[in-house]
């Protein structure tokens, strides 16, 4: 855990450092100790040996066999514990307190008997091949008549001064080791005490990575720590706050591209697409939940690809209109790049001109029509007129005639444009509804008995089914009435003499059907899709009679009714237009 971390990336330095310190010391307490003690013997052997030489010198001076002398030296070792030999000139050892005198070597040649013997009291630390241990060695002369005869050397091994160091060691790193065991300990909860809050800090800073604004409580400390927890209430709400407006702003943006009717894309620099709004996977029924997906994967146009190519390698705003053949969908699509705001990111913008494009059609194809159908009756009419004038008004059967003719074709401009005008105000909405109650069996059986005059001109045999008398329709009588009428008689004008016409009711969940059947000619299933559609007419010549107006007036009329109108055919089997008004 970061705590835990934080704690002992504190005390392994400082451990170490003090253990550090402890080693130095020790080694700095071994060697001046040592040295101490060693001067302190020193001091000591150098005391005793003026003692000693005092006490010796008679003994020295009395000669051969220095009975007394040996007796003294080894009396005085076993009392003091320090070894004690006399050196007489030449080298000779003739007392000795650890070793019979006659089995040591000469010892002229010894550092400290050579000063002596040169009258200065000396000493000196070697190791004794004697006793096989390093020895400290002092020296004194000894004066007998302003001469140096011999020489009292007393000795001591430092075995003893080095056992008394380990034993003073180990109590001095006794109380060391305590003295760390008990600073570490003492660091560890000064440590821990002052790094929790830190690691509270932490905590409540890992919490905001995570979203959770919550202040930490507010801290009575007055040390940096405090300050510091105070500083991150204060930046925890101040990143809130600018959180908040940055997911405010984003709601509003995200807001307002959904609901646009251009598809909006942005496209990163390695042809990923970064954003894709609602109206976008409309337009190409994009549904998959890819993160990032490629450009072509959502549009599959390669236009639209080439026209981010050129943009990003031109660093220029790029337009194109294209069309989707699939989806039948004509795009104005527009590229600019968006830097420096979003560098290597470019913005696709894609405006939606299938309505405008059928709107122009529609407009082309409405005065293509209205300039056919009036160019027949007013053709019709100047080549009567003309024909008057040449004329045929000298003959009056003749004129009668054409009077006759022209009177017809007058009253079929009067029916195309009293049809233009009403289509005109439904489509507006501003043809008025007189929507009632009504028994949809009396519509049908009215609409049939106003027809039935013109089925039997045709020699047609119109027929009105039964159907329940207690079902009840909201609608306009009248205008339900007239859908009827265009519908029977575009049947009466497609079959042939001798068919039938029968027009019935059927009810169902929700709505009552009006059908109107025949036993015409039928109609071509290419057809069929646009028999409702302004000035369509099945006969590409045009030669029967009528506008065209009558089933596109009609299903205006139902749908305003909340209604639905349809058509059943097969060619040479005759015809079945129906209609659905919801039930009161």
């Amino acid at each position: 855990m970061p705590r835990r971390s934080l704690i002992w990336n504190i005390l392994l330095p400082f451990s170490l450092l003090l253990a550090l310190a402890v080693v130095a010391l020790d080694l700095y307490f071994s060697s001046s100790v040592r040295q101490n003690l060693i001067e302190t013997w020193q001091k000591n052997l150098t005391t005793e040996a003026e003692v000693v030489e005092q006490l010796v010198s008679p003994l020295v001076a009395a000669g051969e066999p220095y009975t007394d002398l040996k007796q003294w030296v080894e009396d005085y070792a076993r009392q003091s514990g320090i070894r004690v030999t006399v050196i007489l000139r030449d080298g000779t050892v003739v007392a000795e307190s650890a070793f019979d005198p006659g089995l040591l070597e000469n010892h002229a040649g010894r550092p400290e008997v050579q000063a002596a013997f040169a009258g200065r009291l000396s000493a000196d630390i070697r190791y004794s091949e004697t006793t096989k241990r390093e020895r400290l060695y002092v020296a004194n002369p000894i004066l007998i008549n302003g001469e140096i005869p011999a020489v009292v050397r007393l000795s001591v091994a430092l075995e003893d001064v080095d056992r008394q160091i380990a034993s003073l060691r180990g109590n001095v790193n006794l109380v060391l080791f305590l003295v760390i065991l008990l600073s570490t300990g003492l660091a560890y909860l000064i440590a821990r005490r002052s790094i929790q809050p830190l690691g509270q800090l932490a905590d409540r800073v890992d919490e905001i990575s995570r979203g959770n604004f919550t202040p930490l409580p507010e801290s009575k400390r007055r040390d940096e720590l405090g300050q510091l927890s105070r500083a991150i209430n204060r930046m925890t709400a101040q990143i809130h706050g600018q959180l908040e407006a940055i997911r405010s702003e984003q709601t509003k943006a995200s807001a307002i591209l959904d609901n646009m009717s251009d598809g909006v894309l942005i496209i990163s620099a390695d042809e990923r697409v970064q954003y894709l709004n609602q109206a976008a996977r409309r337009m190409f029924h994009y549904r998959d939940a890819l993160d990032h997906p490629t450009l072509i994967e959502v549009v599959r146009l390669h236009q639209l690809v080439e026209l981010w190519r050129k943009t990003r390698s031109t660093r220029q705003a790029q337009s194109q209109t294209l069309e989707v053949p699939a989806e039948k969908l004509f795009l104005q699509a527009a590229a600019s790049p968006l830097e420096p705001a979003l560098p290597g990111s470019t913005l696709l913008v894609l405006q939606d001109l299938t309505r405008t494009r059928r709107l122009e059609t529609v407009r082309r194809d409405f005065i293509s029509n209205v300039s056919h159908e009036l160019r027949t009756p007013l053709a019709s009419l100047k080549a009567l007129s003309e024909t008057l004038k040449e004329g045929a008004l000298e003959d009056p059967p003749a004129a009668r005639r054409f009077v006759e003719r022209m009177e017809t074709e007058i009253d079929n401009l009067i029916q195309l444009v009293s049809e233009l005008l009403e289509l005109s105000r439904i489509e507006s909405g501003r043809l008025p509804l007189n929507i009632t109650r009504a028994n949809p069996l009396e519509i049908l059986q009215s609409a049939g008995e106003r027809m039935r005059l013109q089925a039997e001109r045709a020699r047609l045999n119109l027929l009105i089914a039964d159907g329940p008398g207690d079902l009840v329709i909201l609608g306009d009588p009248d205008r339900l009435e007239q859908v009827l009428i265009n519908l029977i008689h575009n049947a009466i004008k497609f079959t042939p003499p001798g068919g039938e016409i029968r027009l019935s009711l059927e009810e169902r969940e929700r709505v009552v059907v009006f059908s109107v059947q025949d036993s015409g000619v039928g109609i071509p299933a290419e057809d069929l899709q646009r028999i409702f559609e302004r000035f369509y007419k099945v006969d590409r010549a045009r030669a029967t009679s009528g506008t065209g107006l009558g089933l596109s007036i009609s299903r205006h009329l139902v749908e305003a009714h909340n209604g639905e109108i349809w058509a059943e055919s097969n060619p040479g089997q005759g015809s079945r237009f129906s209609f659905s008004i919801p039930k009161a």
